[in-house]
């Protein structure tokens, strides 16, 4: 028997995967990926218009079945919070995958910083596969 035939038989017979196929951990992510889900988070006009700078903090738990379970957005400003809280609200997620190939439950804990545009280098990058990193939003 080959190893594609044993993973075959393992999955059917057992429903897991054996350990010559484990993979790397996968972080959850949204279906439409990083950059679209901050795309989704504008900076509030009438806060750029009076100069407001800010960050929110996000508290967010994704689970095994990529449904949000915790969903918690802390900001100096209502306006920061509610762009953000509903960006990720709106957003479906891939849940996280264990090596051995079952999703489960994950927890992100990651700012996100509104900056005005004359004030930040643009350079934004985000590493794949990864949480997302502070992320600045113009």
């Amino acid at each position: 028997m080959t190893r594609i035939a044993a993973y075959t038989l393992s999955i059917l017979l057992v429903g897991e995967i054996p350990l010559f196929a484990q993979t790397t951990f996968q972080y959850p992510s949204p279906v439409i990926g990083w950059d679209s889900l901050k795309a989704l988070m504008h900076y509030p006009l009438i806060m750029n218009r009076a100069n407001i700078e800010g960050v929110a903090n996000v508290e967010l738990e994704i689970d095994s079945t990529g449904a949000i379970t915790v969903l918690k957005v802390e900001s100096n400003a209502e306006l920061f919070k509610t762009v953000v809280q509903t960006a990720i609200q709106n957003t479906k997620w891939h849940p996280a995958i264990m090596t051995n190939g079952r999703p489960t439950e994950y927890y992100y804990n990651f700012p996100v910083h509104f900056f005005l545009r004359k004030k930040v280098n643009l350079r934004i990058t985000i590493e794949e596969d990864k949480a997302p990193p502070d992320w600045i939003i113009n």
